[in-house]
């Protein structure tokens, strides 16, 4: 599944988006040269319905927000027209990439070297039916709401202890898969949306910051504050 995910998204950075947009969704016209992105417009007699479909390898959730919002302003002829950053994306990789010639860098790789031998493996789950006896597999999604004023009283006690929200979640997080692997570390592989400030503006480029980054759960028992303090720290 991870190398067919890449190969698509690689077969879509070279234009092969344009003709599924084409000949698969029926997209007439879709332009190779901007192959991420089609919009197409259905006409009602009451209303017109745009449709935005892109790849999200394009854009990470705070530029897709930003695109929305400017279309959102030109549907509405708001007149809003907030002034696009002097550099581009491109601008910012290539100074993202004169980084690995600093001694930052330099000092964040020899810190991971130094760890890949302490780093534990991969757990192990428990399956209630193999994935090799699944011949017509079904995904179910399950969404659980916590109300506003339990999600405030959370945060409350986080600030209280000292400890943001997140690394609350994730040592709840890496508890309950500890519990159920039997593994007492575990790696979890964290998403970030890393925006170096390398170029003016940077706050406001439209592009693909995620980044991922290793945690190295450890779980050695004791109560939850203790931690949660260390996976803070």
């Amino acid at each position: 599944l991870l190398i067919a995910t890449v190969v698509l998204s690689f077969g879509a950075a070279l234009g092969l988006s344009s003709l599924l947009f084409e000949y698969v969704f029926g997209f007439a016209g879709a332009d190779p040269g901007f192959p991420l992105f089609a919009f197409e417009v259905s006409r009602f007699r009451d209303r017109s319905v745009l449709h935005v479909s892109w790849d999200l390898i394009a854009l990470d959730v705070q530029s897709r927000l930003a695109v929305m919002r400017r279309l959102d302003d030109i549907h509405r002829g708001t007149g809003r027209r907030p002034p696009l950053p002097a550099a581009a994306f491109k601008d910012y990789q290539d100074y993202v990439t004169l980084l690995k010639h600093s001694r930052w860098y330099e000092a964040d790789r020899a810190y991971w070297q130094d760890r890949l031998d302490g780093l534990p493996l991969r757990c192990t789950l428990p399956f209630v039916t193999s994935p090799d006896n699944v011949t017509h597999p079904r995904f179910a999604e399950h969404t659980l709401r916590v109300a506003p004023d339990v999600w405030d009283r959370f945060k409350e006690r986080a600030r209280q202890h000292g400890v943001s929200t997140s690394s609350v979640l994730l040592a709840l997080f890496g508890s309950v898969v500890s519990y159920f692997s039997g593994a007492g570390e575990l790696p979890i592989t964290l998403t970030l949306f890393n925006r170096l400030p390398v170029v003016e503006g940077t706050d406001e480029l439209l592009g693909n910051f995620t980044s991922t980054v290793l945690h190295h759960h450890t779980d050695r028992g004791g109560d939850a504050e203790t931690l949660t303090r260390r996976t803070h720290d």
